[in-house]
C-alpha cells in the first residue's frame, strides 16, 4: 500500500513519524487503562503527525478507517474491537514503512535523474519507450532514471481531453532537466534542450 508524500515534505520526518505512530500503537495494544480514551488520543496524534506529510487519502487508509469511525462514535465496552483495529493499523503502518523505504532507496543507487517536460512528450519525434536517453545525454557509463512529475502527467491528461496537440496553443522546444548524483560530480544541475524534430542536443550547466 504505497503512500504519497506531499510536495515539500521530508522523507526523514515521514519515516520517523510513521515509526512513532506504529510503536505507539504497539504500546497501546492490550492496555488495561482507559483504552478507548488512549486509542482516541493515539489517533488524533497520528493524524497530526501525518497531516502535513501525506495525502488525506493516505491518512484515511492508515488511521481514519471505517472501523475507527465506529469506535470513535460508539465507544466499545470491551477491548476486542480496539485491539483488532490496533493490530490492523500496526500491520498497515509496517507495510507503508516498508514500501516507502523501498521506493526511496531506489534514488540512493546513483545515476542521472532525467525529468522531461510536457513539450518533450508532445514534440519529440521518438516514442518515450523507444527513446535512448543514455545516448541522448551521452552518459552511457552511468544509469539513467526517468522522473515524470505529476504536473507533467496532469498537463498531458488535460491536453488529451481537450484534443490539443500542443501545450498552450504553441509549439515549444522539448527539453530535459537532469541532475548528477552527488557521488558522480559536484551536484550541479544541467538543462538539456532537445530540438524538434532533429533531436540535436544543446546543454548548459547551472547550479
Amino acid at each position: 500500500m504505497p503512500i504519497t508524500p506531499l510536495p515539500g515534505s521530508s522523507r526523514v520526518d515521514l519515516l520517523r513519524n510513521l515509526g512513532t505512530i506504529r510503536d505507539n500503537a504497539k504500546n497501546l495494544r492490550g492496555s488495561t487503562l482507559d483504552q478507548w480514551q488512549h486509542y482516541m488520543s493515539w489517533a488524533v496524534e497520528a493524524e497530526r503527525l501525518l497531516l502535513t506529510q501525506v495525502r488525506d487519502a493516505d491518512i484515511d487508509m492508515l488511521i481514519r478507517t471505517p472501523r475507527h469511525r465506529v469506535i470513535s462514535t460508539n465507544p466499545p465496552t470491551g477491548r476486542v474491537l480496539i485491539d483488532a483495529e490496533l493490530d490492523a493499523r500496526i500491520a498497515a503502518l509496517e507495510c507503508a514503512l516498508a514500501e516507502f523505504e523501498r521506493a526511496t532507496n531506489r534514488w540512493d543507487e546513483g545515476g542521472k535523474l532525467v525529468v522531461p517536460d510536457t513539450s518533450f512528450f508532445i514534440n519529440h519525434p521518438t516514442k518515450i519507450e523507444e527513446t535512448d536517453f543514455s545516448n541522448l545525454l551521452e552518459c552511457r557509463e552511468i544509469p539513467v532514471r526517468l522522473v515524470v512529475p505529476m504536473v507533467v502527467v496532469d498537463e498531458l491528461d488535460s491536453l488529451k481531453k481537450a484534443g490539443s496537440s500542443s501545450a498552450g496553443g504553441e509549439r515549444r522546444t522539448p527539453s530535459l532537466s537532469w541532475t548528477v548524483s552527488p557521488d558522480e560530480g559536484n551536484g550541479a544541475a544541467s538543462r538539456t534542450q532537445i530540438s524538434a524534430p532533429s533531436s540535436e542536443v544543446r546543454s548548459h550547466e547551472g547550479r
